[in-house]
């Protein structure tokens, strides 16, 4: 038989620590969720700023377009 000082943890134990970490999971979540809803709006506005500059070509393409000829 191994001499082992380590111990086996019983059932009740492992339910006792898979609480433990559900504890912390829902603090690490609740500490994660405004940095993922903070990048989610970066990445949001960065894609808006892509659609805006966009918009703005074409409406001077179209002001280009509607100048009368040049005499």
């Amino acid at each position: 038989m191994p001499s082992s000082t380590e111990t086996i943890p019983t059932p009740t134990q492992i339910a006792e620590d898979y609480k433990e970490i559900s504890k912390q999971m829902q603090l690490i979540d609740k500490h994660l969720l405004p940095l993922k809803n903070s990048y989610t709006m970066s990445i949001s506005a960065v894609d808006d700023i892509g659609q805006l500059s966009h918009l703005l070509d074409r409406v001077a393409d179209t002001i280009e377009d509607d100048k009368p000829p040049a005499r």
